[in-house]
């Protein structure tokens, strides 16, 4: 049972901090099913490394086209378009 548990917390760093190589890799090796899609993993990352290099009109297309409600909810307009301004 721990080991499972062990195994399905370093699945979910692997997910959340974005190595769908590694997190594919693991599922394999650990025989443990993977808790996401490795495109939408690929398609976070994307956006999260258009953020850190500034290109913030392309995270936000990128992010419109993987789930528009995002930037559709008033509270991302605060975070996200002032950033876009700087």
């Amino acid at each position: 049972m721990l080991v499972r548990e062990l195994n399905n917390l370093i699945m979910d760093y692997f997910i959340t901090d974005g190595y769908p190589s590694t997190a594919q890799k693991f599922a394999a090796e650990a025989k443990i099913p993977p808790k996401a899609d490795f495109k939408s993993i690929n398609e976070r990352v994307e956006i999260r490394d258009s953020i850190h290099r500034g290109d913030l009109q392309t995270a936000i297309e990128k992010i419109n086209e993987l789930n528009p409600q995002v930037t559709n909810h008033q509270s991302q307009h605060v975070h996200l378009y002032p950033l876009h301004l700087l």
